[in-house]
């Protein structure tokens, strides 16, 4: 009985820390998670534009919490609700990502002050209404790291589906969106920091976004492949990127999850970002540099992981006996 206790509790653990034991099994992955809430100032085109003094980007930043294969922000007030969240699964052998966000439709700042002025000279001329809202904004970033073992050379392929609900239309971008962007780039010189709001979190983001801007081009690892779309309502969307692997090859697959959305609305991506292989069977992991979890996460991790360890001992003893 107290074999299958110490089993029970270790298992718990394991659970809680949002670590499930399978094979095979990656030492860990890469997850940054940044969730909040902001004011927004509508302009003439039917736009509303983030409006904050806050160096983070949001008025409310949601708090964040990080284990060694995990990550979860959340961040809710009187504007909305913002939660992201991206952990390892075991059974595709790549993370799945979710985001939820839902704005306040009774939220509405004063920005009278702003009546009549210019966003955008033009042409077309954008002014502000004098208007305001609110947005609920919810972003997960993850990268995992393999090495290639097979025999030959082989086109590996990776597939990232996507699914969201929006409470109504997104009007082209206009309400909201749910997007992403999926990518395999190298290893050579990466280092993930799981800070979103430290200053080198960009050199993080860069290859999972695609070496988008000239500074990740000249600072970032190379993309090998890159894709990236975007929902304004309810649907599904796939895309999938390639890349010719041989004996020894060392890559990280990489993904984005954002949803976004202001004025009353909800985006609901919590039901996913799913990620697929072609084939995994000759893929191993390998770590991603500076993946480090908070000490909390980290000794709950290694409690359980001891406490299972020591009952199988238990167990395999009691059988050979």
């Amino acid at each position: 009985m107290r074999k299958q206790i110490l089993g029970m509790v270790g298992a718990a653990l394991l659970i809680s820390s949002t670590i499930v034991l399978a094979a095979p099994i990656p030492t860990n992955v890469g997850v940054m998670t940044s969730a909040g809430t902001v004011n927004c100032a509508m302009t003439s085109d039917g736009i509303c534009r983030w409006w904050t003094s806050n160096p983070s980007g949001y008025d409310t930043k949601g708090g964040t919490t990080s284990t060694l294969l995990s990550s979860t922000s959340s961040a809710s007030d009187a504007r909305g609700t913002a939660i992201s969240y991206g952990h390892a699964n075991m059974a595709s052998y790549l993370p799945t990502l979710h985001a939820y966000a839902s704005s306040s439709g009774n939220w509405a700042p004063d920005f009278s002050a702003l009546a009549g002025t210019v966003y955008h000279a033009g042409p077309p001329a954008i002014y502000y209404t004098g208007q305001g809202a609110s947005v609920a904004d919810a972003n997960v970033w993850v990268a995992q790291g393999y090495e290639y073992i097979g025999a030959g050379p082989f086109t590996l392929t990776v597939t990232a589906t996507l699914s969201s609900i929006f409470s109504g239309s997104g009007e082209l971008g206009k309400v909201g969106h749910s997007g992403f962007s999926l990518s395999i780039f190298d290893t050579e010189g990466y280092v993930f920091n799981s800070n979103y709001y430290a200053p080198s979190a960009l050199l993080t983001t860069c290859p999972i976004m695609g070496n988008v801007s000239n500074y990740c081009k000249a600072h970032g690892a190379t993309v090998y492949a890159n894709d990236r779309d975007f929902l304004y309502d309810s649907g599904t969307l796939t895309k999938t990127v390639s890349h010719i692997v041989n004996p020894g090859d060392k890559f990280f697959v990489g993904a984005f999850l954002d949803a976004s959305v202001c004025c009353g609305k909800t985006v609901d991506s919590s039901h996913t970002l799913d990620l697929a292989f072609n084939d995994f069977s000759q893929l191993v992991s390998i770590d991603v540099p500076g993946v480090v979890p908070e000490p909390k996460a980290l000794l709950l991790f290694l409690t359980g992981l001891a406490l299972l360890l020591r009952s199988n001992a238990r167990l395999r003893s009691a059988k050979q006996a």
